[in-house]
Protein backbone atom coordinates (compact mmCIF):
# COMPACT_ATOMS: atom_id res chain seq x y z
CA UNK A 1 0.00 0.00 0.00
CA UNK A 2 1.88 3.09 -1.26
CA UNK A 3 1.67 6.73 -0.27
CA UNK A 4 -0.50 7.67 -3.27
CA UNK A 5 -3.17 5.24 -2.17
CA UNK A 6 -3.05 6.66 1.37
CA UNK A 7 -3.56 10.17 -0.01
CA UNK A 8 -6.55 8.88 -1.97
CA UNK A 9 -8.09 7.37 1.17
CA UNK A 10 -7.50 10.60 3.08
CA UNK A 11 -9.28 12.61 0.36
CA UNK A 12 -12.28 10.26 0.59
CA UNK A 13 -12.48 10.86 4.35
CA UNK A 14 -12.46 14.64 3.83
CA UNK A 15 -15.16 14.32 1.14
CA UNK A 16 -17.39 12.30 3.46
CA UNK A 17 -16.98 14.84 6.24
CA UNK A 18 -18.08 17.69 3.98
CA UNK A 19 -21.00 16.10 2.16
CA UNK A 20 -23.61 18.69 1.17
CA UNK A 21 -27.32 17.94 1.34
CA UNK A 22 -29.67 19.42 -1.25
CA UNK A 23 -32.83 20.74 0.42
CA UNK A 24 -35.86 22.76 -0.59
CA UNK A 25 -36.47 26.16 0.97
CA UNK A 26 -40.25 25.62 0.94
CA UNK A 27 -41.84 24.59 4.20
CA UNK A 28 -44.68 22.45 2.89
CA UNK A 29 -48.35 22.53 3.88
CA UNK A 30 -49.41 23.97 7.22
CA UNK A 31 -51.89 22.29 9.54
CA UNK A 32 -51.04 19.06 7.74
CA UNK A 33 -52.61 20.46 4.59
CA UNK A 34 -56.02 20.36 6.24
CA UNK A 35 -58.67 22.95 5.57
CA UNK A 36 -58.98 25.62 8.27
CA UNK A 37 -62.40 27.06 9.03
CA UNK A 38 -63.22 30.38 10.72
CA UNK A 39 -66.77 30.40 12.11
CA UNK A 40 -67.95 33.94 11.44
CA UNK A 41 -69.61 36.09 14.10
CA UNK A 42 -68.65 33.67 16.89
CA UNK A 43 -65.52 35.38 18.19
CA UNK A 44 -61.98 36.22 17.19
CA UNK A 45 -60.14 33.33 15.54
CA UNK A 46 -56.43 33.00 14.75
CA UNK A 47 -54.45 30.49 12.69
CA UNK A 48 -50.73 30.70 13.55
CA UNK A 49 -48.02 29.21 11.36
CA UNK A 50 -44.26 29.45 10.83
CA UNK A 51 -42.22 30.03 7.66
CA UNK A 52 -38.54 29.25 8.20
CA UNK A 53 -38.43 31.03 11.55
CA UNK A 54 -40.98 33.77 10.77
CA UNK A 55 -44.17 33.72 12.82
CA UNK A 56 -47.27 34.65 10.78
CA UNK A 57 -50.99 34.40 11.30
CA UNK A 58 -54.29 34.53 9.47
CA UNK A 59 -56.90 36.14 11.69
CA UNK A 60 -60.62 36.86 11.81
CA UNK A 61 -61.50 39.96 13.85
CA UNK A 62 -65.11 38.95 14.68
CA UNK A 63 -66.33 41.97 12.69
CA UNK A 64 -65.89 41.36 8.97
CA UNK A 65 -62.21 41.06 8.11
CA UNK A 66 -59.91 38.09 7.58
CA UNK A 67 -56.31 39.32 7.44
CA UNK A 68 -52.81 37.94 7.13
CA UNK A 69 -50.24 39.34 9.56
CA UNK A 70 -46.51 39.01 10.14
CA UNK A 71 -43.82 40.21 12.56
CA UNK A 72 -42.66 43.81 12.84
CA UNK A 73 -40.76 44.74 9.69
CA UNK A 74 -42.84 42.57 7.35
CA UNK A 75 -44.84 44.04 4.50
CA UNK A 76 -47.32 42.42 2.13
CA UNK A 77 -48.04 42.92 -1.55
CA UNK A 78 -51.31 44.89 -1.73
CA UNK A 79 -53.76 45.66 -4.51
CA UNK A 80 -54.23 49.32 -3.58
CA UNK A 81 -57.52 48.86 -1.71
CA UNK A 82 -56.25 47.20 1.45
CA UNK A 83 -56.49 43.65 0.15
CA UNK A 84 -53.66 41.26 -0.53
CA UNK A 85 -52.80 41.12 -4.20
CA UNK A 86 -53.56 37.64 -5.53
CA UNK A 87 -50.71 36.57 -7.81
CA UNK A 88 -50.31 33.51 -9.97
CA UNK A 89 -47.59 30.86 -9.96
CA UNK A 90 -44.16 31.74 -11.43
CA UNK A 91 -44.74 35.48 -10.96
CA UNK A 92 -41.60 37.39 -9.96
CA UNK A 93 -42.85 38.90 -6.70
CA UNK A 94 -39.81 41.16 -6.25
CA UNK A 95 -40.82 43.13 -9.36
CA UNK A 96 -44.28 44.01 -8.03
CA UNK A 97 -45.66 46.61 -5.65
CA UNK A 98 -46.77 48.30 -3.53
CA UNK A 99 -45.86 46.43 -0.35
CA UNK A 100 -47.65 47.68 2.77
CA UNK A 101 -46.50 47.19 6.35
CA UNK A 102 -48.39 45.32 9.02
CA UNK A 103 -51.21 43.31 7.50
CA UNK A 104 -53.52 43.00 4.50
CA UNK A 105 -57.05 41.72 4.14
CA UNK A 106 -57.83 38.45 2.43
CA UNK A 107 -61.59 38.64 2.81
CA UNK A 108 -64.28 41.08 3.98
CA UNK A 109 -67.79 39.91 4.76
CA UNK A 110 -69.16 43.46 4.74
CA UNK A 111 -68.75 43.86 0.97
CA UNK A 112 -71.07 41.98 -1.35
CA UNK A 113 -73.87 39.56 -0.65
CA UNK A 114 -71.53 36.61 -0.11
CA UNK A 115 -68.54 38.47 1.22
CA UNK A 116 -65.70 39.85 -0.86
CA UNK A 117 -61.96 39.62 -1.12
CA UNK A 118 -59.04 38.72 -3.32
CA UNK A 119 -59.11 35.32 -1.61
CA UNK A 120 -62.84 34.74 -1.54
CA UNK A 121 -65.37 32.82 -3.56
CA UNK A 122 -63.32 29.66 -3.74
CA UNK A 123 -60.29 31.45 -5.17
CA UNK A 124 -56.72 30.34 -4.45
CA UNK A 125 -53.39 31.94 -5.22
CA UNK A 126 -50.24 33.36 -3.66
CA UNK A 127 -49.74 36.10 -1.08
CA UNK A 128 -46.34 37.78 -1.42
CA UNK A 129 -44.40 39.41 1.42
CA UNK A 130 -41.11 41.14 2.11
CA UNK A 131 -39.17 40.94 5.36
CA UNK A 132 -35.99 42.96 5.81
CA UNK A 133 -35.25 42.93 2.08
CA UNK A 134 -35.99 39.22 1.57
CA UNK A 135 -39.06 37.99 -0.25
CA UNK A 136 -41.42 35.10 0.36
CA UNK A 137 -44.86 33.79 -0.48
CA UNK A 138 -47.80 31.90 0.98
CA UNK A 139 -49.91 29.60 -1.17
CA UNK A 140 -53.59 29.65 -0.23
CA UNK A 141 -56.09 27.25 -1.75
CA UNK A 142 -59.88 27.35 -2.17
CA UNK A 143 -60.42 30.40 -0.02
CA UNK A 144 -63.84 31.88 0.68
CA UNK A 145 -67.28 31.19 2.02
CA UNK A 146 -68.96 27.89 1.34
CA UNK A 147 -71.73 28.83 3.76
CA UNK A 148 -72.95 32.10 5.25
CA UNK A 149 -71.48 31.22 8.61
CA UNK A 150 -67.87 30.36 7.79
CA UNK A 151 -64.70 31.24 5.91
CA UNK A 152 -62.42 28.42 4.72
CA UNK A 153 -58.84 28.25 3.48
CA UNK A 154 -55.87 25.90 3.19
CA UNK A 155 -52.20 26.89 3.44
CA UNK A 156 -50.68 24.57 0.83
CA UNK A 157 -47.07 25.73 0.97
CA UNK A 158 -44.86 28.69 1.87
CA UNK A 159 -41.40 30.08 1.23
CA UNK A 160 -39.11 32.59 2.91
CA UNK A 161 -35.69 32.73 1.26
CA UNK A 162 -33.96 34.56 4.12
CA UNK A 163 -31.55 36.17 1.70
CA UNK A 164 -31.75 39.37 -0.29
CA UNK A 165 -32.76 38.45 -3.82
CA UNK A 166 -34.26 40.26 -6.79
CA UNK A 167 -35.76 37.12 -8.31
CA UNK A 168 -38.28 35.17 -6.22
CA UNK A 169 -40.96 33.30 -8.15
CA UNK A 170 -44.31 32.46 -6.56
CA UNK A 171 -44.74 28.74 -6.12
CA UNK A 172 -41.14 27.91 -7.05
CA UNK A 173 -38.99 26.16 -4.44
CA UNK A 174 -35.28 26.71 -5.17
CA UNK A 175 -32.89 24.06 -3.87
CA UNK A 176 -30.18 25.03 -1.39
CA UNK A 177 -26.93 23.38 -0.41
CA UNK A 178 -26.69 22.82 3.31
CA UNK A 179 -23.71 21.28 5.09
CA UNK A 180 -25.33 19.18 7.77
CA UNK A 181 -24.20 16.78 10.45
CA UNK A 182 -23.33 13.50 8.67
CA UNK A 183 -26.04 10.86 8.56
CA UNK A 184 -25.60 7.36 10.00
CA UNK A 185 -24.61 5.99 6.59
CA UNK A 186 -22.12 8.83 6.11
CA UNK A 187 -20.61 8.12 9.54
CA UNK A 188 -20.25 4.49 8.49
CA UNK A 189 -18.28 5.53 5.41
CA UNK A 190 -16.13 7.87 7.47
CA UNK A 191 -15.27 5.13 9.98
CA UNK A 192 -14.56 2.68 7.15
CA UNK A 193 -12.22 5.10 5.40
CA UNK A 194 -10.47 5.96 8.63
CA UNK A 195 -9.97 2.26 9.45
CA UNK A 196 -8.52 1.65 5.99
CA UNK A 197 -6.28 4.68 6.42
CA UNK A 198 -4.97 3.42 9.77
CA UNK A 199 -4.33 -0.06 8.33
CA UNK A 200 -2.56 1.52 5.38
CA UNK A 201 -0.29 3.57 7.64
CA UNK A 202 0.53 0.49 9.74
CA UNK A 203 1.27 -1.51 6.59
CA UNK A 204 3.60 1.18 5.23
CA UNK A 205 5.40 1.48 8.58
CA UNK A 206 5.86 -2.30 8.85
CA UNK A 207 7.21 -2.54 5.30
CA UNK A 208 9.69 0.25 6.03
CA UNK A 209 10.82 -1.44 9.25
CA UNK A 210 11.35 -4.75 7.40
CA UNK A 211 13.40 -3.05 4.70
CA UNK A 212 15.44 -1.24 7.37
CA UNK A 213 16.40 -4.41 9.21
CA UNK A 214 17.13 -6.50 6.09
Amino acid sequence: MNSKFLKYLFSLVILALHTDTVMSQCTGAKNGGAERVFLLNTGVDVFNFDINGLALSIEYDNVSNVTVKGPTGMSFLADGSGFAQNISQNTDIASLGPYVSGSVKLFDTSIGANGYGTFGGGIGGFVAFNYMGSYGWIELDLCGRTACSDYRFTVNDALYQNQVSANVLAGVCPAIQSTDVPTISQWGLIILFQSMLILGIISVRNSREKSYFQ
